[in-house]
């Protein structure tokens, strides 16, 4: 008798993550590369002023960037959001909410609730 032996860590998949922590999506097809999250970083970019002039710490504008690929411009969102794209306590997402405010990159939206924001177009 066997027993086949399966491990989940070691899958291979033909997907790598890139900035963003999205997935590159290659195709069988040859050639064809889907690579949207390029453009998400491009327009991160344009944020870098505002976080260095408000001296926010690295780590927190790498928790500002994940905020920011998983809604974009546009999208309302809220610390309970947050909370979920970051896999993280209340507190967390209350202090990355804060330097997001500190650094004037998110506006309060109205219409969806209390404490919503959305990330200013630049």
């Amino acid at each position: 008798m066997f027993r086949k032996v399966s491990n989940t860590q070691e899958k291979v998949s033909n997907a790598t993550k890139n900035m963003c922590n999205t997935l590159k999506e290659v195709s069988n097809a040859a050639g064809k590369v889907i690579n949207n999250a390029q453009k998400v970083s491009n327009t991160f970019e344009k944020y870098m002023p505002l976080f260095r002039e408000a001296e926010i710490t690295d780590k927190f504008i790498k928790n500002i960037e994940q905020v920011f690929c998983a809604c974009g411009t546009g999208v309302p969102f809220g610390q309970a959001n947050v909370q979920e794209w970051l896999s993280c306590s209340k507190s967390k997402a209350t202090n990355v909410m804060n330097a997001m405010k500190a650094a004037k990159v998110i506006n309060k939206v109205t219409g969806f609730g209390s404490g919503r924001y959305e990330f200013i177009e630049l």
